[in-house]
Formats: structure tokens, C-alpha cells, sequence
């Protein structure tokens, strides 16, 4: 209950419709999700160890929000761990198989690129990037891609891409699993940084955007 209270909570943050500043208080949003103080509580908790909200003391938790300075901070964090975790990954023996999640995540991003399911094809985007995070062997790389990819997962449901750009987006991950099965580590983190540095770009695109209509509106 604690997960699906933070992730409606970080969506409706993420998405500006609980804006910064906002008072959130524990009485308030268990009574508005019908549970006990507990579950909220351990949102919260979750929550600010994300940076999306903060203590303010005797007011309550307060909405920080995710501006477009702290998405490029993300996406700069996730640009140098995420090269070592590819790195070692590549790099460290092991059964082929330890990349078939990988390939089933490009499968399923394949269908839903024909589909136009932008929600499927980000689940299916970090499961696929989570790969290499379990196959590096390196316990405080997976725990910082199990503390953020919620947040990544609400920022690519926000942007809204053609086919085109979905498509090509499959066709780099295939590159990229083709790099770290051969133990192609120079390659794979070339091609890792153009399709990091792509995507934060859409990202801030997305999320400026959205500002914009907000304040229109």
C-alpha cells in the first residue's frame, strides 16, 4: 500500500499537479487514500529520500517538485554510474542468459512501439537499463537505480514521441545489448551516452512544455 501511495504521489508531483510548496499531511492523505497513517507515512518517507518532497516541520511535509535543473542532475548521475555499471557488466563473466531479461524488454519494446503504448515502452526501457545494474555485481549501483527508476518511469510517461522516435529508440537498445554481450565496452558507452543525453533532452523538452501549458492555462 506504502509503494501505490508514493507512486500516485510522485506522478501527481512529478506532473505539477501537486505543485511545489504544497502542504501534504499525513492525516489529510490517509483519510483521501482510505488507509491508516502507516502506509502514508512510508510514502513519504520514500518520497523524500527521492528529493520530491521535505520535512517541513511543525507544516507538514512539503512538495519540492522536480525542476529542470534536477532532472539534468538525474540524467547527469545516471550518465556516470550507468557507464560503469555497463562496464562491469560487460566485462564480468557469465551465462548468456543473464541478458535474456534484456531481450525480452526489447521484444516487448518492440510491440509496443507498434502500438503506440508509450507507458509499456518505458516499463519495458528500465527493465531493459535495470539489466545492467543486476549484472554488475555491485550492490550501491543497484540501489541507486532501485531508489530513482520510479522517478525516471513518471518523467518517459510524460513525454509523448512518434513511432519514429520510439522505433529508433529500440533499434540503439538492440546496439546496446549487442556492445555488452560482445564485451564491446568502448562502443557500448559511446552509444549509451548518445541515448542517455537524448533522452534527457526529450525529457526537458517534455517537462518545460508542460510548464508552459500550465502557465497558459
Amino acid at each position: 500500500m506504502g509503494d501505490r501511495i508514493a507512486d500516485d504521489l510522485r506522478a501527481r508531483i512529478i506532473t505539477g499537479v501537486l505543485p511545489a510548496g504544497t502542504h501534504l499531511v499525513e492525516g489529510a492523505l490517509a483519510d483521501e487514500y482510505d488507509v491508516s497513517r502507516a502506509p502514508v507515512r512510508e510514502a513519504l518517507q520514500r518520497l523524500t529520500v527521492e528529493r520530491l518532497v521535505r520535512d517541513g516541520r511543525r507544516r507538514g511535509v512539503l512538495v519540492v517538485g522536480l525542476s529542470p535543473s534536477d532532472i539534468d542532475e538525474l540524467y547527469s548521475l545516471r550518465l556516470a554510474l550507468e557507464q560503469l555499471a555497463f562496464e562491469r557488466a560487460a566485462t564480468t563473466e557469465g551465462p548468456d542468459s543473464r541478458w535474456d531479461p534484456a531481450r525480452e524488454a526489447i521484444r516487448t519494446m518492440e510491440n509496443a512501439a507498434a502500438t503506440q503504448n508509450i507507458a509499456l515502452f518505458g516499463e519495458a526501457d528500465l527493465l531493459f537499463h535495470q539489466t545492467y545494474y543486476r549484472n554488475a555485481g555491485h550492490g550501491r549501483l543497484e540501489a541507486f537505480w532501485d531508489q530513482y527508476s520510479p522517478t525516471f518511469s513518471v518523467l518517459f510517461r510524460l513525454s509523448i514521441r512518434p513511432v519514429s522516435d520510439l522505433q529508433r529508440s529500440v533499434m540503439e537498445h538492440v546496439r546496446l545489448l549487442e556492445f555488452a554481450v560482445k564485451g564491446d565496452v568502448d562502443a557500448g558507452i559511446r552509444e549509451l551516452r548518445e541515448h542517455l543525453t537524448r533522452a534527457r533532452q526529450v525529457m526537458m523538452r517534455s517537462v518545460q512544455g508542460q510548464r508552459e501549458d500550465e502557465t497558459l492555462t
